[in-house]
């Protein structure tokens, strides 16, 4: 293979290096170069030379971290807290206040990861009583309402153990957060053994909400006992932890795993913009060529409603997206005939959500990526949906209700995943199979959950 030169502008974009820092590694030798025989000019510089420089140089730059793991003090479970609280908002977070509490029963049950002194993580095992932890499991009650009399003792005999959290922080360098990463959990685990030889510990219990929670604790040996919500939240036992044999294989695998613990950091639901529209559009086109709506279509329909369009970012990448359309009754029935195609809807034919009213909404497309495993594109698929549903949540809140949702589909998993979510099978329009879902009578969960958010905003506007 021919070697690929550049010129003497690239190579310094490459190693990030000034003009004069960069001729004075030349001069002395420090820099690879061609230049043709009884010329002073025109210096040209090998590529794969100059790239592997860069990448020697950075890393010699990057600064050894320290990592420490210790007991958490007042202050670290107050950080945590206010990230949790960033991320995830407040209806899940646990008040300082009870925290505070809690710890006055037993203040070992918070362990922090600490890079530099700095916090950064951390690892919470709760000491429940049993019951509470399967009322958790059953999502009956959230840790927030975990009352304090079910706080243990580590010294109490035969504990049941609830796994709250295993968290780090994320930062602007992925190599350093999988490091984060892998020693929280290393250190997450010799703690759990180590608690389980110096303490009565009979069960072992925790949570998985996403599928690399769900891996980490099927990896680990423990066994799952529930399912809800479609296998989105899942509940976990382990009987016994002493010399557990899968742990020890578990670290060593994690060791090889690029980004188990990081993913879930890494991959974003978030309101689509017009900024995020061309991305959009290329991805449905890569999956379904030219039967989608077009970009100049997508930009009308945000003019109208901005909160139409949803889409998921994996480490900023978009890999997936869903689109809910209100419009006009007499327009949706329309295209349920076939008459009309979704993009060929109109602009005027869309509705604004508009508090105290009442619509009808065509989903009129979802996909995620097909250039990763299926476990990863499930994952896409599931946060799409949840990410929708708290949309729904808040749509509620603000007293604007949607009657019914219609979908078409023709391809074998769009079916699947709109029958799945309990959508009604109500007619078909050549190849595609027209869908329906009665959010005020339907028995699915999806529905179920709807009317849920809808009853708590009556009873709080009625309070």
């Amino acid at each position: 293979m021919a070697t690929e030169y550049i010129d003497a502008k690239e190579a310094m974009k490459i190693l990030d290096l000034p003009t004069t820092s960069f001729y004075r590694e030349v001069e002395e030798g420090n820099i690879p170069y061609v230049l043709e025989k009884g010329r002073k000019r025109g210096m040209r510089f090998p590529k794969e030379a100059i790239e592997l420089h860069a990448r020697m140089q950075k890393k010699a730059q990057r600064k050894p971290v320290h990592h420490a793991f210790a007991r958490a003090t007042n202050a670290d479970i107050w950080q945590a807290i206010e990230n949790a609280r960033r991320v995830y908002g407040e209806d899940d977070i646990i008040p300082y206040r009870k925290v505070l509490e809690w710890r006055q029963i037993n203040d070992e049950m918070t362990m922090s990861i600490k890079e530099d002194g700095e916090f950064v993580g951390c690892t919470t095992f709760i000491p429940l009583d049993e019951a509470i932890i399967h009322d958790l499991l059953y999502d009956k009650i959230r840790e927030r309402n975990i009352p304090n009399k079910a706080i243990r003792k580590w010294t109490d005999p035969r504990l049941s153990v609830y796994i709250a959290s295993i968290a780090t922080e994320e930062s602007d360098d992925l190599n350093r957060d999988r490091e984060r990463g892998l020693f929280l959990l290393r250190h997450t685990i010799k703690w759990a053994i180590m608690l389980s030889h110096q303490y009565d510990i009979k069960n072992w219990y925790g949570i998985g909400t996403t599928p690399i929670g769900q891996t980490i604790l099927e990896h680990s040996g423990f066994k799952e006992v529930v399912s809800l919500e479609n296998g989105e939240r899942k509940g976990y036992i382990y009987e016994n932890l002493r010399g557990s044999k899968l742990i020890n294989q578990f670290v060593a695998e994690m060791e090889n795993q690029e980004d188990l613990l990081l993913s879930n950091q890494r991959i974003q639901f978030m309101k689509a913009t017009t900024a995020d529209i061309l991305d959009e559009y290329q991805l449905a086109t890569s999956m379904f060529g030219d039967a989608v709506h077009d970009v100049p279509t997508r930009h009308a329909w945000l003019a109208i409603n901005p909160d139409i369009d949803f889409i998921v970012r994996d480490q900023k990448k978009l890999v997936g997206f869903i689109n809910i359309l209100p419009a006009k009754h007499e327009t949706i029935m329309r295209f349920l005939r076939g008459e009309m195609r979704g993009w060929e809807i109109p602009a005027e034919d869309v509705l604004p959500f508009t508090p105290k009213t009442e619509v009808e909404c065509i989903m009129m497309g979802m996909a995620t990526t097909p250039e990763t495993n299926p476990s990863k594109r499930a994952y896409y698929g599931r946060r799409l949906i949840n990410g929708l549903m708290q949309f729904l949540y808040q749509l509620a809140e603000k007293n604007v209700t949607i009657t019914k949702f219609y979908a078409t589909s023709a391809t074998p998993t769009g079916i699947a995943i709109l029958r799945n979510a309990g959508f009604q099978e109500t007619g078909q329009i050549g190849k595609r199979i027209a869908f329906e879902l009665d959010t005020k009578n339907s028995e699915a969960s999806l529905a179920k959950r709807y009317r849920a958010a809808l009853r708590k905003q009556v009873k709080s506007n009625a309070s």
